[in-house]
């Protein structure tokens, strides 16, 4: 699979759709730049939804975002990578080829997902197989590139109170947020990482009780107002910016919270990509191959067989431990950027 990747000129990254997962190629495409700094890497989106992810990048000079729907999602595909000398296509589900009939080299996975390693490692191999090369102190974290127009806008959104413990709940899915509120009542089982919004609430209101100063911050998609309304009539004074955050606004609120309490979703990812502290809330799904990476010190994972089991009581003892231990949070614009190069 060798290639002299530094010869080409330009080369297209096919990432993938969700946010999580094209989080996790970040590293890898760090590491390519790193190594090939005079090649340009492009990079396709596979869902417009997740198109904020790899925008403003600094190793990815163009971002396209391909259609949705199959077929002209290929046919997309096909036309884009005419211009390059070489694909790499970061996704390795044979049974959604989305390479097929593209005439430039394309260089793909040709290992089996694995149910142990995490999809950053499995990434970057795939990239150490191509580069040849050593992954010894290679950065793992994920990249989010929030600009000082995102923090400025979540400035304005904000009305916290000098003294507030602003504390973030992501309470949906984007399948949850194709959902009407009466039918998700009785479809939930079609979701089963989702921690169920009646134990958010509960959460939130435990929290208050423990500490008056903890003000409630909730975010989600605009299809999940629902959640928001039901949420805010049970705590008042929530901050409800469900609907009102881009993904890149989403980053910058991480600045201003506590700490942030979700379960696998892609909100979980963002909060990974900063330095806020993160507890975790995992049902099926094992953190090990999908959760936030690397674990730092802040980083809280509570799993379970399944997220009913995972109780209000439990979360809430695991966001009061990283409160004592952040006593504080920078509020106000981020720092200025540092020029990676």
């Amino acid at each position: 699979m060798r290639i002299d990747i530094g010869a080409c000129r330009s080369v297209l990254l096919i990432t993938n759709n969700h946010v999580g997962n094209i989080l996790f190629c970040t590293p890898a495409i760090r590491l390519l730049k790193t190594r090939c700094a005079q090649v340009q890497f492009d990079a396709v989106i596979l869902d417009p939804r997740a198109g904020d992810t790899l925008r403003h990048n600094p190793h990815v000079t163009n971002v396209f975002v391909a259609p949705r729907i199959k077929t002209p999602r290929r046919r997309f595909l096909r036309r884009l990578a005419r211009s390059y000398e070489l694909v790499i296509d970061f996704n390795n589900d044979k049974e959604r080829n989305r390479t097929d009939r593209i005439t430039t080299r394309v260089l793909s996975k040709s290992r089996a997902p694995s149910h142990e390693k995490h999809r950053v490692e499995e990434n970057l191999e795939f990239v150490q197989s191509i580069l040849d090369c050593s992954l010894a102190g290679v950065d793992r974290r994920y990249e989010l590139n929030p600009q000082p127009q995102d923090f400025a806008s979540i400035e304005k959104r904000l009305d916290a109170g000098d003294g507030e413990i602003l504390v973030g709940f992501h309470l949906g899915s984007r399948k949850k947020g194709r959902m009407a509120w009466k039918a998700w009542l009785g479809r939930r089982a079609e979701v089963p990482k989702i921690w169920p919004l009646e134990k958010y609430i509960a959460l939130a209101q435990a929290l208050r009780r423990a500490d008056s100063r903890i003000r409630p911050v909730v975010t989600g998609v605009r299809n999940e107002g629902f959640l928001g309304r039901r949420f805010v009539e049970e705590v008042p004074g929530t901050i409800n910016l469900i609907g009102r955050t881009s993904l890149l606004e989403l980053a910058a609120l991480m600045r201003h919270l506590a700490a942030f309490v979700s379960h696998d979703t892609g909100a979980a990812h963002v909060a990974s990509a900063t330095d806020v502290p993160l507890i975790g809330l995992f049902g099926p799904n094992d953190p090990r191959r999908s959760g936030p990476y690397p674990l730092q010190p802040g980083h809280t994972m509570i799993r379970k067989e399944s997220m009913d089991e995972i109780e209000p009581d439990e979360v809430c003892t695991a966001v009061l431990a990283s409160l004592r231990q952040r006593p504080s949070v920078p509020r106000g614009p981020a720092p200025p950027a540092v020029d990676p190069g």
